[in-house]
């Protein structure tokens, strides 16, 4: 069975073996699994065969056959791949979802990811031209954000430390991927000795597409929310926070020099200062973990949580889904940092490099090395997001809050958490 959470560090598949193995799908599997690799036996014309069959549309068998009965084997197999019926197994397999090409995405988009698990444990380099110089770069110091998308296309931007370009995804087209225009910054993934450009390499390995219901879209492949829907978001997970006597414009997520103070970024740098937190680092800029990650000391272990923070579309909290989409993207995105190790070496090297914000509101480098080895370690996401109420939101954001905290907690993660707004007075 394969996760359904393309940013899963925990658990990629998982197996079940033996001889009636469908029998321990449960039906709340069909909430985290879609369907990977099956093999088992069956009868066909009264005799026992094998077969096995996977998600990359390969099929086998386990036989020895001469090479007219393999091409008879190889016909028969054809004819049933050319119905289109649906395949009803009887067993619990059938739980477990297939995906199903479509022509129209079903759903807003909320965010996209690499296909590739490399590009955020051993990342390529990407190359490209600005400022009349060659730059260079692994790819996991890029932000990839969606900007827009309809039932026909999304445009995607691909952000890093001079880069700027937009690239489309058109559900309608061959290709599917392709450069927004003619103007926008050509980009090469630099693997070993060998270039390729990015819209071939997303061509060959589609983004995951996360949408707003709890789907998946890769390339033309939709996979479902499951049919029953998403538990509801406890609204009591809302934090209120008093931002005008904080002195911060909600309508202003990080800011620079003087401004800094009033943004909410700032304000954060100033409320994560505290004791129990033994390191807060300061992470914001492209290809971040999150803008702030906390680390403290339990009795047994390390708590660390991940801080992301969205500006207010307005100056009061609101239904806009404009300030849920963006931010909860982020912290489900943000999920494949979720491992101790790997979220220390990434937090060092952006330190290091001078990446992002690269700073150290409480501890050091050698406090953040010495927390590596600590177990076990917890994890907590956090989405600061001022236009969002501890009220019952409508629908529209009732769906993204849910389905975003549906896919923390299949991680393993405690419920998504929300420093948000009070109630708005009337």
């Amino acid at each position: 069975m394969r996760n359904r959470q393309q940013s899963s560090t925990t658990e990629s598949y998982r197996m079940i073996t033996g001889p009636r193995a469908d029998e321990a799908i449960r039906p709340s599997d069909a909430r985290l699994y879609h369907r990977g690799h099956v093999f088992g036996t069956a009868l066909e014309g009264g005799a026992s065969i094998t077969i096995g069959l996977s998600s990359a549309s390969k099929i086998w068998s386990n036989r020895s056959l001469r090479l007219f009965e393999l091409l008879e084997w190889c016909g028969g197999v054809a004819r049933k791949l050319h119905d289109r019926k649906a395949a009803v197994t009887g067993s619990k397999i059938d739980l477990l979802q297939t995906g199903k090409t479509v022509s129209k995405i079903p759903a807003p988009v909320m965010l996209a990811d690499w296909e590739d698990r490399g590009f955020y444990v051993a990342p390529p380099l990407v190359a490209y031209l600005a400022s009349g110089h060659r730059q260079t770069g692994p790819i996991s110091d890029m932000s990839l954000w969606v900007e827009s998308s309809d039932d026909q296309r999304v445009v995607l931007r691909v952000d890093g430390d001079e880069l700027s370009t937009r690239l489309t995804y058109d559900i309608s087209r061959t290709p599917l991927f392709a450069y927004l225009n003619d103007a926008q910054t050509r980009v090469e993934v630099v693997r070993h000795r060998s270039t390729e450009d990015l819209v071939n390499v997303l061509n060959d390995d589609p983004l995951h597409l996360l949408l707003v219901d709890g789907s998946r879209l890769t390339g033309a492949v939709h996979y479902a929310p499951p049919a029953d829907g998403f538990e509801p978001f406890d609204i009591s997970l809302v934090e209120p926070i008093d931002w005008a006597s904080e002195g911060v414009d909600v309508q202003i997520e990080f800011a620079e020099g003087a401004a800094q103070p009033a943004s909410i970024q700032g304000y954060l740098a100033r409320a994560l200062d505290r004791s129990e937190n033994e390191v807060v680092y300061w992470d914001h800029g492209s290809g971040e973990t999150a803008d702030f990650v906390t680390f403290s000391r339990l009795a047994e272990g390390v708590q660390i949580l991940f801080y992301h923070c969205k500006s207010s579309g307005g100056t009061s909290p609101g239904n806009r889904v404009g300030d849920v989409y963006e931010v909860c993207g982020q912290a489900v995105k943000g999920l494949i940092w979720c491992d101790l190790r790997r979220l220390v070496a990434r937090l060092l090297q952006r330190f290091r490099n001078g990446t992002g914000q690269a700073k150290f509101i409480r501890g050091d480098e050698a406090l953040l090395a010495a927390l590596a080895s600590v177990a076990p370690a917890s994890f907590e996401m956090v989405v600061v997001q001022p236009g969002i109420a501890n009220v019952k939101p409508e629908q529209k954001i009732a769906e993204v809050l849910a389905s975003a905290n549906s896919y923390v907690v299949g991680a393993g993660l405690a419920e998504l958490r929300i420093w948000g707004s009070a109630k708005p007075k009337k």
